[in-house]
């Protein structure tokens, strides 16, 4: 019983941590987006690339399933830890910005 409570207590200290740093990934990508989006305006680019990008941060941080605190993730009742998220939204993130680069070459 000991035992379950160390890992338990361990898998959230690592939840903890990972959470801290996926919020830091989510936020430095859109700031170096919107470094890149100014860039690419001031430079006088005919190219949206990066402003359209940045629409597709803005439009997963305001998507209700990224939203912090959201509690309708169904993997979590699948596992021993159901309190705990089963992915973070900056993979979710990452993902789309994957999807909208290979739309767009």
């Amino acid at each position: 019983n000991s035992k379950n409570r160390n890992q338990s207590s361990d898998a959230r200290a690592w939840f903890e941590k990972m959470t801290t740093l996926a919020e830091n990934v989510e936020g430095r990508v859109s700031k170096l987006l919107l470094s890149l989006v100014k860039i690419e305006k001031d430079g006088g680019s005919a190219s949206s690339k990066y402003k359209d990008m940045y629409r597709t941060v803005l439009t997963h941080k305001i998507s209700p399933g990224n939203k912090k605190g959201d509690e309708n993730d169904e993997e979590k009742t699948n596992s021993p830890y159901c309190d705990l998220p089963s992915s973070f939204p900056v993979y979710d993130l990452l993902e789309s910005l994957t999807k909208w680069m290979s739309l767009t070459e």
